[in-house]
């Protein structure tokens, strides 16, 4: 889960504390980004200065739809630009004020605010009577200290702070709320000392944006926060023109939900192309795509309106296709970087129009089993890669009980092999400890990946002949089976989600049919080498072409 959480100023240091607080208090697998827009005010502390930073505010919500983000927090007291955020986001949206009145409710009869400047203390009573929570206020009082001298330890805006949450208390309060995102850092240490529940509207609220997010809900789309209807914007907001309809790229596939006239987006495109055959929803038509910051936020009609700094039209005769995704690949840097490095693998990619690999946890050196490894793999693929990579964490013998690490660091799924793997630092899973990890992977709902081969049925290279059928003769097909059913066996008894790699046994089908038609949750590849192989191989001749499992 990703929780994009926004401070409408652009002051980095408090961004940097409001992300501390957020990411304090989620759960395993959710990742916080604390943003900020690259235009408004240093801080908000008057009408005027919350009015301006609601474009920016946009601009950060609009940039997380395209991220794909699955909730948003406000980070600012005064909730702005609310409305307009849940208008915008698919997800839930949420001000700190809301969450942190809706959390102090729960902890008393009665609560109180501690905000930053008197002048700010009407629109948190304003807030509380549109939330609600009015006749459960007490009071707002202010410390009078600026939004910016929260951050000085050498102000002593704490010792104010932690006086009036006194006075609330003191005043018959049962809760305090902090009035500023800015004071987040505080709310610990002042519960602590003034010995009474005080409420950071930041952690409060990320952890209810995340709740919502786990209970599958989020804002109605029917009535009021349905998409803006489209208009023409003019002069210095006519980036922020919509489009009438929302529109999404996923699965491998372009995807088009409604019909787009307008370039969607908050701000003007990199780059539009167009084309008379383009592959969308499952058959070429006519179509425009529109890219910004990198990623595609629409796909039109060709002659849709776009906003873009380039716009290029792809030549008759030619065909605009979908990137493709090899989730199966062996960069081999560091450590082999002379096999294959992240500079050539990725632009070969490119150039086969590949826009996203996979790597493999394996072969290179260390071996990405563990959490530091995978950091030493990133760190070698920085600056070097053409398409956007991603990693696959390896599960061995010796990172038992730790999975959970590399999945919480970003790794797609685990591979693992049930027969030798041909480089020492990558060993096999025995079927002990392949059951082990089936159940690890089942534990954090991730996916397994199995070079599936029992080695009780190999021969030993040492074995070989100079001719193919020698080599085919090391990998009998039992060899696969008998793996394939203990990866059956164990996905069904701890309802792990596991998937078959490169099968090259074709009587391997029907354990695997049967396996899903009782709901076990595999899946299975082939690669194209190997239905041809038999057929194209001279079996007499030398093995120079090597495929492993064989193709019997």
């Amino acid at each position: 889960m990703r929780i994009r959480v926004v401070n409408p100023n652009t002051t980095a240091s408090m961004t940097a504390a409001i992300g501390r607080a957020a990411a304090a208090v989620v759960g395993p697998g959710t990742v916080v980004e604390a943003v900020q827009p690259t235009m408004g005010p240093a801080s908000i502390e008057s009408h005027y200065e919350e009015a301006l930073a609601v474009p920016g505010l946009l601009e950060q919500i609009a940039a997380g739809e395209r991220d794909g983000v699955d909730a948003t927090v406000v980070a600012c007291f005064g909730d702005p630009g609310i409305d307009a955020a849940r208008e915008l986001a698919s997800g839930p949206v949420i001000g700190i004020a809301e969450g942190a009145y809706r959390t102090a409710v729960l902890l008393g009869r009665r609560f109180g605010v501690v905000t930053t400047l008197a002048r700010t203390t009407g629109r948190a009573r304003e807030l509380a009577e549109r939330y609600g929570c009015a006749a459960l206020l007490t009071e707002v009082r202010a410390c009078e200290v600026p939004v910016l001298r929260l951050e000085d330890p050498t102000s002593g805006a704490r010792d104010l702070v932690v006086a009036e949450c006194r006075e609330v208390i003191a005043n018959g309060a049962d809760a305090v709320v902090l009035g500023c995102a800015g004071m987040a850092d505080f709310c610990a240490s002042v519960s602590e000392e003034i010995g009474a529940p005080v409420v950071d509207g930041v952690s409060a609220t990320t952890l209810l944006a995340e709740s919502l997010v786990r209970l599958g809900l989020t804002t109605g789309k029917h009535g009021e926060y349905a998409p803006p209807p489209p208009k023409p914007f003019s002069g210095a907001l006519a980036s922020f023109a919509l489009a009438d309809a929302r529109v999404t790229v996923g699965g491998g596939r372009m995807t088009s939900l409604g019909s787009v006239t307008v370039d969607e987006g908050l701000a003007p495109a990199d780059l539009v192309l167009r084309a008379q055959r383009a592959w969308v929803d499952g058959a070429f038509r006519p179509a425009s795509v529109v890219v910004r910051d990198g990623r595609i936020v629409s796909v039109g009609p060709v002659d849709a309106v776009a906003n873009g700094q380039r716009d290029e039209t792809v030549p008759d005769g030619h065909v605009l296709l979908p990137g493709l995704v090899d989730t199966h690949v062996h960069v081999n840097e560091p450590g082999r970087t002379e096999w294959e490095g992240f500079a050539s693998a990725t632009r070969a990619a490119a150039l086969g129009g590949v826009t996203t690999i996979i790597d493999m946890p394996l072969n290179s050196i260390p071996a990405t089993v563990d959490v530091p490894a995978l950091a030493v793999k990133r760190a070698s693929a920085a600056g070097r890669v053409a398409v956007d990579v991603g990693f696959w964490g390896g599960a061995v013998p010796g990172n038992a009980g730790s999975l959970g690490d590399l999945h919480d660091a970003g790794v797609f799924g685990f591979k693992c092999f049930t027969a030798p793997s041909g480089v020492d630092e990558f060993p096999h899973l025995d079927p002990g400890a392949l059951r082990q990890a089936i159940g690890e992977v089942a534990a954090l709902d991730a996916l397994l990946i199995v070079h599936a081969e029992d080695p009780e049925h190999l021969v030993d290279h040492d074995a070989l002949g100079g001719r193919y059928r020698d080599f085919l003769a090391t990998r009998p097909a039992q060899a696969e089976r008998s793996a394939i059913a203990r990866v059956i066996d164990g996905a069904r008894e701890t309802g792990a989600r596991v998937h078959v790699l490169h099968l090259s046994d074709a009587g391997a089908l029907p354990m695997i049919r049967a396996a899903k038609d009782d709901g076990v949750r595999i899946t299975v590849e082939t690669c194209p080498p190997l239905p041809g192989v038999r057929g194209r191989v001279d079996p007499g001749r030398s093995h120079r072409v090597q495929v492993l499992p064989a193709d019997p």
